[in-house]
């Protein structure tokens, strides 16, 4: 399945059996290894509608989903960009995506015009093996560019945080090469 809206389909399959919509307010308090974390995100445990993600793409509502599926596997390790530049991002990624024979993803825009979210797809995965993958991710990138993203599903954050809004248009596709006999 695809997420589809008003700007056309974005190639990623998502949990769709409960979603996260935004607040103007803290709508829970969460203790997670001696911190505290107030999120406005609220979950409901509904199903997300092509309405609902319509309504989103055209930023009438803000909605997130959950990277951890309820099954506790990981279909995507995501790489949140909060940079300036999300073209010399890319293009300092994709090197690293390439040594690490990672060759299924996608790259999407965020609400905000130079972030983006790269998904990185794999076969479903425990969440402990998708954390651990994500931090060898992580410190990879780190050797070549300045931090500037965070790696969700993240051992770091409580489940209530390992969301992510929905993406808004496509940037880039990288699929597997096929080869043809």
């Amino acid at each position: 399945m695809q997420i589809s809206g008003s700007n056309g389909t974005v190639p990623i399959d998502i949990c769709r059996d409960h979603y996260w919509i935004k607040r103007d307010f803290i709508v829970k308090q969460i203790a997670f290894e001696n911190r505290t974390f107030f999120s406005k995100y609220e979950r409901l445990n509904e199903k997300l509608s092509d309405e609902l993600i319509s309504k989103h793409q055209l930023q009438n509502v803000t909605i997130a989903h959950s990277l951890i599926w309820p099954d506790g596997y990981v279909r995507y390790i995501a790489i949140d960009y909060n940079g300036e530049e999300k073209e010399k991002f890319y293009h300092r990624l994709k090197p690293v995506l390439e040594e690490m024979r990672i060759d299924d993803y996608v790259l999407l825009d965020s609400k905000t015009e130079k972030h983006m979210h790269v998904y990185l797809h794999y076969k479903p995965m425990p969440l402990q093996d998708a954390v651990q993958l994500g931090k060898i991710i992580s410190k990879k990138l780190e050797e070549k560019l300045d931090k500037t993203w965070r790696i969700y599903p993240s051992d770091t954050l409580p489940e209530d945080y390992n969301i992510l809004n929905l993406p808004y248009n496509t940037f880039v596709v990288h699929k597997p090469k096929t080869r043809t006999v």
